[in-house]
């Protein structure tokens, strides 16, 4: 499957990359993008002015705002099918504790966001 992606703080360093399919997590799904938009936050990004890849790695998936089909499930996921359409949720808690309808206020540090900042955007895994 084909990936683009960034090195964070390198500007002009887009490219498509060769991934492997990756295989969903408990807790995870994986998900086939339909979908993907390219804002504000995606040019910055590319520009060199911000974004953080996951841990050990060099760069980052973009694609954080997207409209997928849900393909796999891992296990103890029960509240999506294969099948659905979702919208992934991007900001995901690393040390906030509020509840995952107010994640958007957890204060900077306490979190990582898919396509962003430590975490890829869908490929390879969404959760």
């Amino acid at each position: 499957m084909k990936a683009v992606t960034v090195i964070p703080l390198v500007k002009d360093s887009l490219a498509l990359r060769d991934m492997p399919k990756p295989s969903p997590k408990r807790g995870q799904v994986l998900l086939s993008p339909i979908e993907v938009g390219v804002c504000g936050t995606d040019k910055d990004i590319i520009e060199g002015k911000y974004g953080a890849p996951p841990p050990g790695e060099e760069y980052l998936v973009l694609g954080h705002e997207a409209v997928a089909e849900v393909v796999e499930l891992g296990d103890g996921v029960d509240n999506v099918g294969v099948g659905d359409i979702v919208v992934p949720t991007v900001r995901r808690p690393t040390t906030c504790t509020l509840p995952i309808n107010e994640l958007d206020y957890c204060p900077r540090g306490t979190y990582a966001e898919h396509g962003i900042w430590y975490l890829h955007a869908s490929p390879p895994n969404s959760q």
